[in-house]
């Protein structure tokens, strides 16, 4: 109304390609406005028969969080898919058995800083914990989850700002990285515990399997430091599944960058 060159009416505006069409015969009505009359108007029903669903301001901005939300639940989809592949392609169950924490006592894991209530049920007699690589892809991909839902409890507005959102977007890659490298770091590094895992965010277990990975590299040669650098090179996206440089638009690589 204030936006009209007629502020002492009220406008209704009709979004595009509505497809208004008459309903009904016209009648002749005289309209008052309280104790004002304003005069003899033409009234004409109609129909809306097309775009009958508009979506308002705040609903095409709360759209980018659900889109967002969307794909991060596809890809947690596809995380707890990869890590039984990797379980199964790594012989976890071998790894579990050579593991020399795979069993342990409910107050040695408290002590070393793990949270009884983050495990999952069944784990426990009472007095003793018994890991399981079923119980571990379940807290990896619990890990990831818990990013998902930070990104759920931020308002809409946050995913209309380029920087935050990048920066939302960047985190829900690395939700979909860190658990499997995570599980790849238990399978590759003896060293490495079940019970360590159990209690250590996957987003700090995967930085320490890029520092695994470059120490590995520093006492390897030939064709084992060129295959384990492209892995590396992989992991921190510098190049993609087929080994190729990942460039964007305009041909620029991250290393150019």
């Amino acid at each position: 109304q204030e936006l009209s060159q007629y502020p002492e009416e009220v406008e209704y505006l009709w979004v595009p390609c509505s497809f208004i069409a008459p309903d009904g015969p016209a009648s002749v009505q005289l309209v008052t406005t309280g104790a004002r009359e304003v005069g003899v108007v033409t009234m004409v029903p109609v129909r809306i028969n097309a775009n009958l669903k508009t979506e308002t301001v705040e609903e095409l901005v709360e759209g980018k969080k659900k889109r967002h939300l969307h794909a991060f639940q596809f890809q947690l989809l596809e995380v707890e898919r990869s890590l039984e592949e990797l379980a199964a392609e790594g012989s976890a169950a071998e790894r579990l058995g050579r593991d020399m924490l795979k069993t342990i006592r409910e107050e040695r894991f408290v002590s070393a800083g793990g949270a009884l209530s983050s495990l999952p049920a069944g784990l426990s007699d009472g007095t003793t914990i018994f890991f399981t690589v079923a119980a571990l892809i379940s807290k990896l991909v619990g890990d990831a989850r818990g990013v998902r839902e930070l990104h759920a409890a931020r308002p809409a507005g946050d995913y209309l700002k380029e920087a935050g959102y990048r920066q939302l977007v960047e985190e829900m890659l690395e939700a979909g990285e860190a658990p499997l490298s995570a599980m790849r770091l238990w399978l590759e590094n003896e060293a490495t515990t079940i019970e360590y895992l159990m209690r250590t965010s996957c987003f700090d277990l995967h930085h320490e399997y890029l520092a695994f990975l470059y120490r590995d590299l520093r006492r390897l040669s030939g064709e084992q430091r060129a295959s384990r650098a492209l892995q590396l090179c992989q992991l921190v996206g510098l190049a993609d599944d087929e080994g190729v440089a990942v460039a964007d638009a305009q041909g620029w690589t991250p290393l150019a960058r």
